[in-house]
């Protein structure tokens, strides 16, 4: 829903244009979701890919339809729908694979920290 909001697309492609930093911040279940479907394999993957896929702002809505038609004159007069899409899809994709890279790096920390306790124990059993 969120890539399906015509604000959100070209608030996101501001940023990008600016080069203006915007953490996204996720409910838990969505994050959940994100991670069950990048941890389903390829399946998820084409998931993820659908969804960062569709991004359309030419089919985005507002919930005003000034608003709507407001901003779709503001893309189509000056950079087009074509790169708004494509700087919005490159944002999304870069934090999919930094929410991707966080979870390994807490993946990797507890294995870590299980190993060591594992090597803790085995010394002490020793």
């Amino acid at each position: 829903r969120y890539l399906t909001r015509v604000w959100t697309i070209f608030e996101q492609f501001k940023a990008c244009e600016l080069g203006v930093h915007v953490e996204i911040i996720m409910p838990p279940d969505s994050h959940a979701s994100l991670m069950l479907a990048i941890n389903s394999g390829e399946q998820g993957i084409r998931e993820v890919t659908h969804f960062l896929g569709r991004v359309d702002s030419r089919q985005a809505q507002a919930w005003l339809p000034e608003d709507e038609q407001r901003v779709k004159a503001e893309i189509r007069d000056t950079v087009g729908f074509v790169k708004v899409n494509e700087a919005v899809t490159d944002r999304m994709m870069g934090w999919v694979m930094n929410v991707f890279q966080q979870t390994m790096r807490s993946m990797v920390s507890k294995e870590r920290r299980l190993c060591e306790v594992e090597s803790g124990s085995r010394r002490i059993a020793l």
